[in-house]
C-alpha cells in the first residue's frame, strides 16, 4: 500500500495540484534560463559569431538583433517574477510567457522555411514548453477558484 492510498480523495487531489504546480515552476526556471542566456547572448557577443550559432542574425541589423536580445530578456524575467509576489506578478508571468511563445512559433516557422530544421525543431519545443505553462497557469487559476 502506497501513501496516495491511504490519503482521502481530497488530499489525492490536492497532492496533484501541488506536483502539476512544481512541474510548471521547472518549466518556468528553464525557459527562463534558456531565454536568459539567449538574451544575453545577443545583448553581447559580435553579429558574425551569433549568425554562425543561429543563422538569423546574418539576415538582421546589429541593432534588431539587440532589441530582441532585451525583449527575451525582459521576457525571461517575467516567467519567474511570480517568485517575488506570486498575487501581484501572475498576469505578468502568463503575459512573458505568451510572448515568448510568439516568439518561438515566429522563429521556428523562420528556421523551417529556410530548412534549418535543426533550429525549428528547439524553437517549435520552446513554444509547446510555453503553451503548457500557459494552459497549466490557466487550469490552475480553474481550479483554485472551484470549493
Amino acid at each position: 500500500m502506497t501513501l496516495v492510498s491511504l490519503m482521502p480523495a481530497a488530499g489525492s487531489h490536492r497532492l496533484s495540484r501541488l506536483y502539476r504546480h512544481l512541474a510548471l515552476w521547472v518549466l518556468q526556471s528553464w525557459l527562463a534560463m534558456f531565454y536568459i542566456a539567449a538574451g544575453y547572448a545577443k545583448l553581447t557577443q559580435p553579429q558574425e559569431m551569433l549568425a554562425a550559432l543561429m543563422i538569423w542574425p546574418a539576415d538582421a541589423s546589429l541593432r534588431t538583433i539587440r532589441v530582441i536580445g532585451w525583449v527575451e530578456l525582459s521576457l525571461a524575467v517575467g516567467m519567474v517574477i511570480p517568485l517575488i509576489s506570486w498575487s501581484l506578478f501572475r498576469r505578468t508571468m502568463q503575459l512573458a510567457c505568451i510572448g515568448l511563445m510568439v516568439e518561438a512559433v515566429l522563429m521556428a516557422i523562420y528556421h523551417a522555411a529556410g530548412l534549418h530544421l535543426g533550429l525549428a525543431f528547439v524553437n517549435s519545443a520552446l513554444a509547446v514548453m510555453s503553451l503548457v505553462v500557459i494552459m497549466g497557469r490557466v487550469r490552475g487559476d480553474v481550479d483554485q477558484r472551484e470549493p
